[in-house]
């Protein structure tokens, strides 16, 4: 009987701990899908309970950017370069929102900043590591294969 309520234990415990979502992960797919109200909805929530998350800011950036709220998506990836200024999705983002608003003269500074950032990256003797969630992080680890 002991062993029997240390296991329900366990299984109950795994099913909590692993049974959640990243919230981030969940906004994503509600970018993939055009739900850019309902992830914008869910970043805040996000960013009221870490003001400093650089990733739920630029993500929040890109689901204002999917409603057409090019100023707001702006501020929301200004307040993530404030945290990480070399942060380059939000610099590229920041760019995108600039071309649409029409200040191309903004738009290039960004891309220009975005370019460099890339730059010194490529030039780099060692890669940052991706986040497991990233796109690219089987791409980059299937070319470093290949060395």
């Amino acid at each position: 009987m002991k062993f029997f309520s240390l296991a329900s234990c366990f299984i109950l415990f795994s099913t909590l701990a692993f049974g959640q979502t990243d919230p981030l992960e969940v906004a994503r797919k509600k970018i993939t899908t055009k739900d850019f109200a309902g992830a914008k909805a869910d970043l805040t929530k996000v960013i009221e309970k870490n003001p400093k998350n650089k990733d739920a800011f630029t993500l929040r950036g890109r689901a204002r950017m999917g409603l057409q709220d090019f100023y707001g998506a702006i501020g929301d990836l200004n307040f993530a370069l404030d945290i990480d200024s070399t942060f380059a999705e939000a610099l590229n983002f920041r760019g995108e929102s600039k071309v649409n608003l029409g200040d191309d003269s903004g738009a290039i500074a960004d891309l220009q900043l975005f370019y460099n950032v890339g730059l010194r990256l490529c030039s780099a003797e060692k890669f940052p590591e991706w986040k497991s969630s990233s796109e690219f992080k089987d791409i980059r680890e299937k070319s470093l294969q290949g060395k």
